[in-house]
């Protein structure tokens, strides 16, 4: 599955999932050039946004386009650790 989200100017790529249960990375693939040819029909921009390890953005990086430097903002729980005697 892929989600897309798309305004009046660009269509968004936010992420895929597929079961992992399935040895299949070509239908992933599929979905991905399938969104960019939607995107060209509709006169869309196709951003790749959301792209967040390394492996991602390689098989991504596969379609061509141009690249860009986003930083992205992630919340995290902090990790505290006391020892204590009782």
């Amino acid at each position: 599955m892929t989600f897309l989200v798309w305004d009046d100017q660009t269509m968004y790529y936010l992420m895929c999932t597929r079961d992992t249960a399935v040895r299949d990375n070509g239908s992933v693939n599929l979905l991905v050039w399938s969104a960019m040819k939607r995107a060209h029909e509709l006169r869309l921009i196709f951003d790749l946004d959301g792209v967040l390890n390394g492996g991602t953005a390689r098989f991504l990086s596969g379609f061509g386009g141009a690249i860009k430097t986003r930083l992205i903002i992630t919340k995290r729980t902090a990790c505290i650790t006391m020892s204590c005697k009782v």
